[in-house]
């Protein structure tokens, strides 16, 4: 988001680049991460429950950082610099009419 804010672009258009940008690999990484930790929450197998605790808190960090990473991170941006935003519009209407 910075990045493209930096080159120019406003700030709403800066931020559903950035989420449409960084979506399949938020995605995939989540759905990897949970897929993988399947066998482990699933299986019945000796020692198996020294692992589940492992799996259980992997797949809920996942469900849950997975939403936090593409709507909340985005509202917290929005909501720290939407001001700098109406500045720096309110600086281009003042240099324009005098």
């Amino acid at each position: 988001m910075n990045q493209l804010r930096k080159e120019g672009m406003p700030l709403m258009e800066a931020i559903h680049e950035a989420g449409r940008r960084r979506l399949k690999a938020i995605l995939m990484t989540s759905m990897t991460s949970i897929v993988c930790m399947l066998p482990l929450l699933l299986s019945n197998d000796l020692g198996s429950n020294l692992e589940k605790p492992l799996a259980i808190a992997t797949i809920g960090g996942m469900l849950i950082g997975t939403p936090v990473s593409l709507f909340l991170i985005p509202l917290v941006y929005w909501c720290i610099y939407r001001n700098d935003e109406k500045k720096i519009s309110s600086k281009n209407i003042t240099s324009i009419h005098p």
